[in-house]
């Protein structure tokens, strides 16, 4: 073994010393081979940083639960834009902790490529400017799928979210969020149609039971709030006031077998000021108290003169 280390010693000749560590009396530069070390260290970790980037091909990240949703979505179709980057055909890590493998324009993703993530997420579609944009899928590693349009690294415009359980999004998305117009469906058979805010059912729409009942009028937050009908699948229906999915304030109830409310509610019943109405033509007028019909009342008879009653109405 060759003992002539420049940064070490001018020594031609092994000695008993040999093996003493290198900054001691017998080291000619202590400060060169200080040097030295640093530079061999850097060396070992610039080789297996450079290791770490140098790919052959894109890492299988996938869960079992991406790759079962890959297999479902089918094969993802690029939309035609006029949109092309330099095509390298040697993957490259990314900062993110990613790796990347399409196309690149002054060394930034562009056009068309791939990039997959330690978590099983995984990414095809067009880039722009370093970001995800215009158009593409994205597979969570919980089998999660968003596909349609993008911009600027956010799912923005028309896309569609598919839940492994079955559970979807179709429509509007802002900034990663449902916004705007769309529809979700339930795996059960429940379905919303209509407006959201900032991910949240917000606004006009409609939402159906699985049961067959079905609501439609205003939300708010994911509540229903504001005005609206309520259908239930028994055949009674509400008209009026909402507030956290209760009915309040003014309203107007009806039962299948022709029986009438017109008044006000407070928290799902009858409180305050009320007309009960009958189908053969009976109405009360009265007071009610957390749904039950307090103090006096008048009881009107069809062809008869209006009483006063403390009777109570259910």
């Amino acid at each position: 073994m060759g003992l002539n280390v420049s940064c070490l010693s001018n020594s031609t000749q092994m000695s008993d010393h040999i093996f003493e560590p290198i900054l001691t009396k017998r080291t000619l530069n202590p400060e060169k081979a200080l040097r030295c070390v640093i530079k061999i260290q850097s060396a070992w970790r610039g080789s297996r940083v450079r290791k770490y980037y140098r790919l052959k091909q894109l890492p299988d990240y996938r869960t079992p639960k991406s790759k079962l949703a890959e297999e479902q979505s089918g094969e993802y179709i690029y939309p035609e834009l006029k949109l092309k980057g330099t095509e390298i055909n040697i993957p490259k890590r990314i900062h993110d902790g990613g790796a990347y493998l399409g196309e690149w324009v002054d060394k930034k993703r562009h056009g068309k490529g791939i990039q997959v993530w330690p978590d099983g997420s995984k990414y095809i579609g067009y880039w722009y400017n370093d970001e995800k944009n215009f158009h593409g899928r994205l597979i969570h590693g919980n089998g999660d799928v968003y596909e349609g349009e993008w911009k600027n690294g956010k799912a923005t415009g028309i896309g569609e979210f598919m839940h492994l359980n079955g559970a979807r999004y179709v429509g509007e998305w802002l900034d990663d969020k449902q916004h705007g117009n769309g529809k979700e469906y339930w795996q059960d058979g429940a379905r919303y149609i209509g407006s959201f805010n900032e991910g949240k059912k917000h606004g006009l729409g409609e939402f159906y039971w699985s049961d067959g009942s079905f609501y439609k009028g205003e939300f708010c937050n994911n509540n229903i709030e504001g005005n609206g009908s309520y259908y239930w699948n028994d055949g009674r229906v509400y008209i009026g006031s909402w507030i956290n999915n209760k009915m309040h304030g003014h309203g107007n109830f009806q039962w299948p077998d022709g029986k009438k409310f017109t008044g006000v509610y407070y928290q799902d019943k009858k409180h305050g000021q009320g007309v009960f109405r009958w189908p053969d033509g009976r109405v009360f007028m009265g007071n009610w108290n957390h749904g039950k019909q307090e103090g006096q009342g008048k009881f009107i008879f069809p062809n008869s003169v209006p009483q006063v009653s403390n009777a109570y109405i259910s």
